[in-house]
């Protein structure tokens, strides 16, 4: 799959390490989170976004998000959705207050 090509942290794959983190251990995650991070960044840069709030909110909905993670599936696609999902919660939230 798509995601067993993409190394991150030391040398563990991303399904590697979210599947480690689903068990508890910390430091895949901490790795995991960095990727995310970086490309919610990455991601929020090519479109004008404020990067470090999309990155944020990337993660803070990474984190809720977390046990949905089926390791059988590409972990790359289940993070560019996690970060799709966060990108529209800011649009949304920047709306909601230019409505006011």
């Amino acid at each position: 799959m798509a995601g067993d090509s993409i190394f991150v942290g030391d040398a563990l794959t991303l399904r590697e390490q979210l599947r480690a983190a689903q068990a508890g251990a910390e430091a895949p995650y901490a790795a995991a989170l960095a990727f995310v991070a970086q490309r919610a960044r990455s991601r929020a840069a090519a479109e004008g976004r404020p990067a470090e709030e999309a990155a944020q909110a990337a993660l803070r909905l990474l984190h809720a998000q977390r046990h949905t993670y089926d390791p059988r599936r590409d972990p790359v696609a289940w993070v560019d959705s996690i970060i799709g999902w966060a990108s529209r919660g800011l649009a949304r939230q920047r709306m909601a207050g230019a409505a006011d």
